[in-house]
């Protein structure tokens, strides 16, 4: 009896075990979570008024804005661990006077962020990979053409100037994403509150964007200036020099 009750033992053990190797054990899908990005229009720290309101820039130039475009892409977030995500197909055109203001990425590892990178304009793959859709859909009115690629910023509007003192209509449309003259410009953001990204959460960093700062630092830039030398690659790299510290962090909301 006692044989037989220890056969019947080791069979079911031997079940078990056998259960035991077949059945997988499953890893849980890691954390994620949502990154909200808001930018708010500024022109020397007031709200943008698009249409007919004149501001001055730093030139003593009077100027109104119908248009602030510009493409922000190549997203990187950097975890208190060192480690980077780097958003897929990251590009995102902000049209303000139209209300497009922001955007969302998702499915970022959860954990702590402590740095924030982007580009402003598109990069070489973005302008040599052939028709896009979204964003980068030529039909968004930020596109020249095959040769020269997408337009990074614009900024249009009316003006006049002590030496041209009769309003005229102006856009200034900067691009270029190769040579010496490349406009392509990197914004690095170093967080004093870190970014909380958390499981199924929304976090949100609001920006203000301070469309004036193509006119100021760090050179002096005005009207006269600017028509004075279009057509020439140097003042489109001159305008993005300046304007790629247009972004300042306003508030994190995590």
């Amino acid at each position: 009896m006692a044989r037989s009750v220890y056969f019947i033992t080791a069979m079911l053990a031997g079940l078990f075990s056998s259960c035991l190797k077949d059945s997988k054990i499953e890893p849980l899908p890691p954390a994620t979570g949502e990154l909200e990005f808001n930018f708010q229009a500024k022109v020397k720290n007031e709200d943008l008024v698009p249409g007919t309101k004149m501001f001055t820039n730093a030139a003593g130039d009077s100027f109104t804005v119908t248009k602030f475009n510009y493409y922000i892409s190549n997203i990187q977030l950097t975890r208190d661990d060192g480690s980077v995500y780097a958003e897929p197909e990251s590009y995102h055109l902000m049209e303000h006077v139209n209300g497009k203001t922001s955007f969302n990425i998702t499915n970022i590892p959860a954990g702590t962020y402590t740095k924030i990178e982007f580009l402003i304009g598109v990069d070489s793959l973005g302008n040599a990979s052939g028709a896009r859709e979204g964003d980068l859909d030529p039909g968004r009115g930020m596109f020249w053409n095959w040769d020269q690629g997408y337009i990074f910023f614009k900024l249009e509007g009316a003006f006049n100037t002590i030496n041209k003192p009769v309003t005229d209509d102006y856009a200034m449309h900067v691009g270029g994403f190769s040579g010496p003259y490349s406009c392509l410009q990197k914004c690095v953001f170093s967080l004093i509150n870190p970014l909380q990204v958390k499981s199924e959460k929304r976090t949100s960093v609001f920006y203000n964007v301070q469309a004036d700062e193509i006119f100021v630092r760090p050179m002096l830039i005005g009207f006269d200036y600017y028509y004075a030398n279009t057509g020439t690659e140097k003042v489109f790299r001159d305008l993005s020099v300046n304007y790629k510290d247009m972004f300042v962090i306003d508030r994190i909301v995590n």
